[in-house]
């Protein structure tokens, strides 16, 4: 599988003259190339079907452009970024096409997949960013990074969980920690006794596992002195303080924290301070409470719910790192 880290790495090797084009996946059914354009982080695609009725961005931040190579009649498909300050996402873009595309049985079939990836999270690259975070945004991701920091770092490393954390690139659930876990986070105010479902699929994986983490947290009051309690900014920095993790996980936590609009140089982010989490896990399984898609009447959309905790005692399980071989 390649990461975020060995695109990046690719980008650089080629910006020092080691080598032109880096391919990244010598099994793909595709020639997947990581490369330079005028100086420009580039994607290049081999294929030997016509890409152009597949692969298709309407963005001003990355260029779409297609050729037919007279040596060797192959098409080629280059997707140049032209917006420097999106280089995280476009090498989250990068990576997301080679693995979904890999597996594939033919080129024909590889090329629909890449065409479905970038359809997916070529939202990045035509939206502007975030304004900022709601209080139930900021609540929510101080529990994201909170499970980085205290349960999936300590299972897996620093490194693995940054990369499992899929939420900011569209992914259905918050965490893939591979193996077929996957992981949704939700917090609670310690006196609430309902958590809210934002979406019929939420709570739906069609294979592997899935396990809701939900984090019970205050909001402490506003002051001027220092005080008990959590920032998400600590929080942050205690992942990325952590002797483990390297560079290249830094810059793509700090890339996924800008899709959503957050910079660690907010003042806010800061100031405003947490209790400490407690934990409760559970595994989602057939009668576990919850709306899946298949509930959900034709016409129906922006399915949202309410779950009561107390029904969910018979579900609740140990943190899944501690036994899910990831």
């Amino acid at each position: 599988m390649i990461t975020t880290a060995d695109v990046l790495e690719s980008w650089r090797a080629s910006s020092l003259g080691a080598t032109n084009d880096v391919c990244l996946d010598t099994s793909h059914p595709l020639g997947a190339f990581a490369t330079l354009e005028d100086g420009r982080e580039s994607f290049l695609l081999i294929a030997d079907q016509d890409p152009r009725s597949f692969i298709r961005l309407n963005s001003h931040a990355v260029e779409v452009s297609y050729r037919r190579r007279m040596e060797d009649l192959q098409w080629a498909c280059s997707l140049t970024l032209t917006n420097p300050l999106l280089d995280l996402a476009f090498a989250e873009l990068v990576a997301a096409i080679v693995n979904n595309s890999a597996d594939a049985s033919s080129t024909l079939d590889s090329l629909i997949l890449v065409g479905q990836t970038i359809d997916e999270m070529g939202l990045l690259f035509r939206v502007p960013q975030k304004p900022g975070l709601t209080s139930a945004q900021l609540r929510g991701l101080f529990a994201e990074m909170w499970l980085i920091s205290r349960f999936a770092s300590i299972s897996f490393g620093p490194n693995a969980a940054v990369d499992g954390w899929r939420g900011p690139l569209g992914s259905p659930h918050d965490f893939d920690f591979g193996h077929s876990h996957y992981l949704e986070v939700k917090s609670r105010h310690v006196n609430h006794s309902r958590i809210r479902i934002s979406s019929e699929k939420q709570l739906f994986s069609e294979a592997g596992r899935l396990f809701l983490a939900v984090f019970a947290f205050d909001d402490l009051p506003p002051s001027e002195e220092v005080r008990d309690g959590w920032s998400l900014v600590d929080v942050i920095r205690e992942v990325e303080e952590h002797p483990a993790t390297t560079a290249a996980t830094v810059s793509v936590l700090r890339g996924r924290l800008a899709l959503l609009g957050v910079s660690l140089d907010d003042p806010r982010l800061r100031e405003t301070r947490f209790t400490e989490p407690a934990a409760a896990m559970f595994e989602v399984g057939p009668s576990f409470p919850r709306i899946i898609p298949s509930m959900v009447p034709r016409g129906v959309s922006e399915v949202t719910y309410t779950i009561a905790l107390p029904e969910l005692s018979g579900f609740e399980t140990d943190w899944p790192g501690d036994h899910s071989g990831a």
